[in-house]
């Protein structure tokens, strides 16, 4: 869909659907329900950016962590990570 379609299409208060975050997983449901809540037509219903940053927040910190190995750390000359250029 281009752009013009899918302005055309939200100002008849169409949204796309959101089968890919239908999921039993907590972290998806609630951000399925923010995208849902900041779609609402009522602008003064949709959640002020404040409260979006605290339930992103409060989402990251809900996932697992994952241990990042090489590459990225500042470092130059030998093999220092995926990313060196020399």
């Amino acid at each position: 869909m281009d752009p013009v379609e899918a302005v055309r299409l939200a100002s008849k208060g169409k949204r796309p659907h959101l089968s890919k975050l239908a999921s039993s997983d907590a972290v998806m449901k609630v951000l399925r329900e923010l995208i849902e809540r900041c779609w609402h037509q009522e602008p003064t219903k949709r959640p002020s950016f404040v409260e979006i940053v605290g339930i992103l927040d409060g989402q990251v910190n809900k996932l697992p962590r994952r241990e990042v190995l090489g590459g990225g750390g500042g470092q130059t000359g030998g093999n220092s990570g995926c990313c060196s250029v020399q």
